[in-house]
């Protein structure tokens, strides 16, 4: 799930190609703005149909329901993209979190 989640985290934080953007923005800000969004409805739209990021999705729902600071409904483009990607690394932090843990918990093994 290590990747799926980096696989995330890249879709999220990927430059967009100045083609994809509806229309031609007027400054740098717009089309900064347009690509944080752009970005941030991809990660959404993959997270409910592509099967490769249903363990991402669950953790990061797990996530999310304890995060008080998390507000989907935000109208600020920036501070939504922010929120996103530090629901991602605390998703990325927890998996490592539970891998670390179970590496502990296994017995080592005796090699002859």
């Amino acid at each position: 799930m290590t990747s799926a989640i980096l696989s995330a985290i890249s879709v999220l934080t990927k430059p967009v190609a100045e083609s994809s953007l509806r229309d031609a923005p007027s400054s740098q800000q717009e089309a900064l703005l347009g690509a944080l969004q752009a970005n941030r409805a991809l990660l959404r739209e993959q997270l409910q149909t592509e099967s490769s990021f249903e363990g991402v999705r669950r953790l990061r729902e797990e996530v999310r329901a304890g995060s008080d600071w998390f507000s989907s409904e935000t109208e600020d483009v920036p501070w939504g993209f922010v929120q996103e990607c530090l629901l991602l690394l605390l998703t990325l932090g927890r998996h490592l979190s539970a891998e670390l843990e179970r590496f502990r918990e296994t017995p080592p093994s005796i090699c002859s």
